[in-house]
């Protein structure tokens, strides 16, 4: 197959095809081991964060997303892809911010602005709506585990209040069928 003029040898695609031999994950915070029937993470309480999780939370690096983007098209052009082939397939896809650990730069500095500002439009532009601003799904601290991406229980819970009140009723309002 050729995406974006760059040929894919047999022998890769081959590869590609063959099973994954990865050893189960059995121990740390993130696996099946620590999933529970409603294929939620558990032991993420604030109660269960080590001194080990909070100093890697508070390692975590501010993104600087929209400084490296800067006028390329990164992985737009394949969303497109993903987009046509869903559409087709009938499938909906609905693209919404995901929940991020809130930073003043992301505010601040005026290519992190863009990038957030534009987000919805660029992904638009592929032809998956976009629902929901960036900024309102980026949260202090105390909502995260042990990254800038891995909320606490309590927060999943508000994050998904939040996300189903801007997706509304019907979800699939915000598809696009032809």
């Amino acid at each position: 197959k050729v995406s974006h003029g760059v040929a894919m040898s047999a022998a890769r695609w081959l590869e590609g095809l063959m099973p994954f031999h990865d050893a189960a994950i059995a121990a740390g915070h993130y696996g099946g081991h620590r999933i529970d029937q409603r294929g939620d993470q558990t032991n993420t309480d604030a109660a269960d964060q080590t001194d080990a999780d909070r100093a890697q939370l508070k390692a975590s690096q501010v993104w600087t997303y929209g400084a490296r983007l800067g006028n390329s098209p990164g992985g737009f052009p394949v969303l497109a892809e993903f987009a046509a082939w869903a559409r087709a397939s009938g499938i909906c896809v609905i693209a919404v911010p995901a929940s991020f650990l809130g930073r003043e730069d992301y505010a601040r500095r005026a290519s992190e602005a863009e990038f957030y500002k534009s987000l919805a439009s660029r992904v638009q532009a592929t032809g998956i709506p976009f629902v929901g601003d960036p900024y309102d799904f980026m949260y202090p601290n105390d909502w995260f585990f042990n990254t800038d991406y891995h909320l606490l229980r309590s927060a999943r819970t508000a994050h998904t209040q939040r996300l189903a009140k801007t997706l509304g009723e019907p979800p699939r309002r915000s598809c696009v069928t032809s």
